[in-house]
């Protein structure tokens, strides 16, 4: 290492003074450390932040295309006669084993299977009847009108 590196300063609780420490051989200071930390941090939200973005952005060109081939603007069923569980609204009328059932209003599950259906995982009420819906199930439902509100 020349004298020259040796001599400058290292610039303390920032991530270019942890690299200088390293460059030295030395324990990078506390200051030093913490600052390389938050800098990691950081950079690790913004990738699962542009992960989330770029995975959204493909579920709604996703959706975009399935409204294309349905032909009915607006509609976000798809092809198959499901819709996203995040995607239902009040008025949807689920089909689930054979029966019809028109949904008149949501509550947030709070169950024992949260962690498989998803953090915004809910349940969906037809009177009595109620059903656990995950963001991202796929639940049968009958088609809706040409306007896209539910039957």
């Amino acid at each position: 290492m020349s004298v020259i590196s040796q001599e400058k300063g290292i610039e303390h609780g920032t991530p270019a003074g942890y690299k200088r420490h390293i460059r030295r051989n030395e324990e990078p200071c506390e200051p030093c450390a913490k600052a390389k930390r938050d800098y990691n941090a950081e950079k690790q939200r913004q990738r699962r932040a542009e992960l989330a973005a770029r995975e959204a952005q493909l579920r709604r060109d996703h959706i975009e295309r399935q409204r294309h081939q349905l032909g009915a603007p607006g509609d976000p069923v798809y092809r198959d006669g499901t819709l996203p569980g995040e995607d239902l609204v009040l008025g949807d009328v689920i089909v689930h084993l054979g029966r019809h059932y028109r949904i008149d209003k949501f509550t947030p599950y709070t169950g024992s299977l949260k962690s498989q259906l998803g953090a915004e995982a809910r349940i969906a009420w037809s009177g009595t009847w109620s059903m656990a819906i995950g963001p991202r199930a796929a639940i049968p439902v009958l088609p809706r009108t040409q306007t896209g509100e539910p039957r």
